[in-house]
């Protein structure tokens, strides 16, 4: 279970008031949108909450509130009564299970706001691989690969083989990459033609496996290579592997990988579309671009030659971005309306793909297909407009228009773009 500090830190922002001189409530999230976490360790997240008192708070997990031992799930201790922050402390332990999305949700008497997005994800180094050698037989002057066994590996692979005389030699040597042996971005290794010296005179190829939370790596492949006789005709090279369509997203980075088959050797090349010169390896096989950005988008081509010819792989890069505001009145405003008035808010964040617009109403979702009276959506989904609106309503869906205006902006499983208003109503007497 998840042993989890959460510290609300309680701070006096401008906000708005409401008719009873009360402050709506304000969540923001101070940690990072994706937050991975070892067994049995603790999980610690940061809050910056505003608002009168007195604020409760719940937590939801996958879209659902959840307690712990069904009682409450945090345990709120007012630390400093003068800086008003909170210790929230969650369950002991992390397990496999509390995996998940995670919103914390405040609430006071004037309005209920809801927190970004969480995604708690479990850093993980494992495999069934039970050690047996794999014995691959191959012939002379063809193309081959050696595969990886199953294993799951989280966040930021990476892979390393090496040649063996035996499973267990700790003196092994490095396996070289070069233009008959490449390695693909999935650690499977991809040989142009083979040759007698891969047979290792009965040594084995071993591939292991890490990634960034864990100082040591696990054994995913054993292999043991036959090499049977063969005519070792030279030939042109052919296509042997990489995705046709590669997607991108700005600020992150990018491997893409093309290899060809040949004998002999091919020679690659790129051509590349962007007018940020990218990076590649040694044997222009991979091609690395960091921070990508929009003009990266296009089409790459990749070329191999020998003496015997010339071929070439068309390769698409699609260039998407996380949903953002691109200027302010993107993006929904704190208003402070007079009764009988009709206001807007708005929620139009520029993504690609698209993005898809939300809105809550005092943390509650509402539904394009049955709105709250006096409430209506634009087909696109971007603007939210309430009509006549008052302090002292007599709907029977609320009370008051004052309340907490949110929308979450999203095109992808990642944390959405969330952004917060607060409407309140005067009766326009000053």
């Amino acid at each position: 279970m998840i042993l989890g500090k959460i510290i609300l830190l309680l701070t006096v922002l401008s906000q708005l008031s409401t008719s009873n001189g009360g402050l709506l409530p304000t969540i923001v999230m101070n940690s990072n949108s994706v937050l991975y976490y070892r067994l049995n360790e603790s999980v610690s997240l940061e809050y910056f909450v505003t608002g009168s008192p007195p604020l409760t708070f719940e937590w939801i997990k996958n879209g659902v509130s959840f307690t712990e031992n069904n009682n409450q799930s945090q345990i709120l201790t007012l630390t400093d009564a003068n800086s008003g922050s909170f210790l929230l402390r969650l369950i002991d332990n992390a397990e496999r299970g509390d995996q998940g999305d995670y919103q914390c949700v405040v609430t006071n008497p004037y309005g209920t706001a809801l927190s970004d997005i969480t995604l708690l994800r479990l850093a993980i180094l494992e495999t069934s691989y039970s050690g047996e050698i794999q014995v691959v037989n191959v012939t002379e002057g063809k193309p081959f690969r050696l595969l990886t066994k199953p294993y799951l590996s989280a966040p930021n692979t990476t892979f390393q083989w090496d040649l063996a005389r035996s499973i267990e030699d700790d003196k092994p040597t490095k396996l070289k990459l070069d233009k008959r042996i490449q390695m693909d971005i999935t650690g499977i290794l991809k040989f142009a033609y083979a040759t007698k010296k891969d047979s290792l005179n009965g040594g084995i190829y071993r591939l292991y496996v890490t990634n960034d939370y864990f100082d040591y790596a696990i054994a995913v492949s054993y292999t043991k290579v036959i090499v049977q006789d063969g005519n070792s005709e030279e030939f042109a090279p052919v296509f042997s592997y990489g995705r046709s369509i590669y997607i991108g997203w700005v600020g992150q980075n990018l491997t893409m990988f093309c290899f060809f088959s040949a004998n002999p050797e091919a020679d690659h090349t790129w051509q590349t579309p962007g007018i940020q010169q990218p990076e590649f390896n040694k044997e222009n096989t991979r091609i690395f671009i960091r921070n990508i950005t929009r003009s990266h988008e296009g089409n790459y081509t990749c070329s191999a030659s020998n003496k015997l010819g010339t071929s070439e792989r068309n390769i698409k890069l699609l260039v998407y971005w996380l949903p953002k505001f691109l200027q302010a009145t993107d993006r929904p405003q704190d208003k402070e309306a007079i009764e009988g008035e009709t206001v807007t808010f708005t929620c139009d964040a520029d993504a690609m793909p698209p993005a898809k617009s939300v809105w809550y109403t005092n943390a509650v979702m509402l539904n394009p297909n049955s709105m709250p009276s006096r409430m209506s959506l634009n087909p696109s989904g971007t603007t939210l407009t309430i009509e006549n609106v008052c302090r002292d309503c007599r709907d029977d869906d609320r009370t008051t228009d004052e309340m907490v205006i949110q929308c979450k902006a999203s095109n992808t499983w990642d944390p959405a773009l969330l952004a917060s208003a607060h409407l309140t109503i005067s009766d326009g007497s000053n």
